[in-house]
């Protein structure tokens, strides 16, 4: 009989607490519920997260291969633009060779001798612009046969060779990247 009292007791307690305290444990239920929404939005932002970072890492891994591709077009370019050439040789050589037409003059009077547009690259030296102060000519005179800026070079020479010093080089490359010179 006192075990039947105090499950009684204990039931009448419990129904009293859940009275008293129902309103709240559904508010604990609901906040619970918030919870669990909050955790799976949570989880699918980190797994649209992970999915643009690995975006983001594959784009970029193809924008440093393109930034490394135009890196190596534009050396190869700036490679090319600094080509220059230059053919020394005496005017019978020059017109042997096929570097030298004779133009304009009347009656084989007043010929000028200008580069030959159609000669193979390959009969001439191959020189790097930004490389090239100077060149040594063996002969005691030299003449230019191409076109330079006057100011850009200086001529040298002694008895058995001849300087030519670039002294401007933007001005003396401006007008060809070809140099041809008459050894005298």
């Amino acid at each position: 009989d006192n075990s039947k009292l105090k499950i009684l007791a204990l039931d009448k307690s419990l129904k009293e607490m859940r009275k008293a305290y129902g309103a709240q444990s559904e508010e604990v239920l609901a906040l619970n519920e918030q919870i669990k929404e909050q955790v799976a939005l949570i989880m699918e932002k980190e797994i649209e997260y992970l999915e643009l970072k690995s975006a983001m890492a594959t784009d970029y891994e193809e924008l440093q291969n393109e930034f490394e591709l135009q890196v190596a077009l534009t050396e190869k370019m700036a490679e090319i633009l600094n080509r220059v050439y230059y053919y020394a040789g005496t005017g019978k050589e020059l017109k042997d060779n096929g570097i030298v037409d004779t133009e304009g003059g009347f009656i084989g009077i007043g010929k000028t001798k200008v580069l030959n547009a159609n000669t193979d690259d390959k009969l001439f030296t191959l020189l790097k612009k930004d490389e090239t102060n100077f060149i040594a000519f063996a002969g005691k005179s030299i003449k230019l046969i191409t076109e330079h800026a006057d100011g850009s070079y200086v001529v040298e020479s002694t008895d058995e060779k001849s300087t030519l010093t670039i002294t401007d080089k933007d001005a003396f490359w401006k007008l060809t990247n070809y140099l041809v010179v008459q050894i005298q």
